[in-house]
């Protein structure tokens, strides 16, 4: 198609901003150091499953991956600072998350939301503070995505008489390596398993590497829980959240496709515990460098 020619770079671009958007919440969000929020802000950029996504034209999608990390971080800005500009600037991200790709962003970032509101009423000592916040953001949602709210009831009767929609008929749930951008999607996959090579560029060979590197991923976010500088709570509320929904679409309908759908839209997350857990090591690595003396 010729607009397709414009439409995929058009994309691409609103994806590359993703990575100032991951950095954001990193940095601003979780509070991580510099560095880490940086890391993981490339990581987001080369993303595999994310770049693929983008090229075969996912628009909601692709606006989703930069507004969800934004919404994140504004609304965690709005519940620590309190005030209505706060308030006003996360209910209009959130609403522009909306409009984009309602069905695919509602249930993340709700969820999300919902833990972080339950954590901040159990432990914080303003209750009623937290909860004049919310009620805030959510008028500026209910207000200025008005348009996408009254879109959803009309088609939501639809989900409940055909159920959920197939999408790429995405046969089984994928790993957790295509979250962390590590294994081709399935269509890629397939193609590299036709082709006769003897390197280990196989479909083979890929998984095997991405399985080593997925283990690696998941030993440096646990590294990354072992440091207190940074808003390590909020981020296993995220974490804990994100892996409620994955287990609901394993467990509940069986919907691969939206399991699919979920790793992609949170891989920011898990990139972003991968790169706080690189911090951790290298800050390890120079804390050990200052006691023990050098041989030279």
């Amino acid at each position: 198609w010729p607009s397709f020619e414009t439409f995929r770079p058009m994309l691409q671009l609103v994806f590359s901003l993703s990575v100032p958007a991951v950095f954001l919440l990193c940095r601003w969000g979780l509070r991580m150091g510099a560095g880490a929020s940086l890391l993981a802000a490339g990581l987001a950029g080369v993303n595999g499953l994310n770049l693929w996504i983008v090229s075969v034209g996912l628009a909601g999608h692709a606006v989703t991956l930069v507004t969800l990390p934004l919404a994140l971080a504004a609304t965690l800005a709005a519940l620590r600072e309190r005030t209505l500009q706060a308030a006003l600037l996360a209910g209009l991200i959130v609403a522009a998350m909306l409009l984009s790709f309602y069905s695919g962003a509602l249930p993340l970032y709700g969820s999300a939301v919902a833990g972080l509101g339950l954590v901040h009423l159990l432990r914080g000592p303003r209750r009623a503070e937290v909860v004049k916040t919310g009620l805030k953001v959510a008028a500026v949602v209910l207000a200025f995505g008005l348009v996408a709210h009254l879109r959803f009831l009309q088609v939501l009767p639809l989900y409940f008489r055909q159920g959920f929609t197939e999408g790429w008929h995405v046969p089984d749930f994928s790993p957790v390596s295509q979250a962390l951008g590590l294994t081709p999607f399935a269509l890629v996959t397939e193609r590299l398993a036709q082709q006769d090579s003897a390197s280990w560029f196989t479909a083979d060979g890929i998984a095997l590497l991405a399985r080593g590197l997925s283990l690696a991923g998941g030993l440096l976010c646990l590294v990354a829980l072992t440091r207190r500088d940074w808003e390590r709570s909020a981020f296993l509320v995220f974490l804990g959240a994100f892996g409620a929904l994955a287990l609901y679409l394993r467990m509940g309908p069986h919907y691969t496709y939206g399991y699919f759908k979920l790793l992609s839209l949170a891989s920011f997350l898990l990139l972003a515990g991968v790169a706080q857990g690189i911090s951790g090591l290298w800050g390890w690595r120079t804390g050990l460098a200052g006691i023990i003396p050098s041989s030279d």
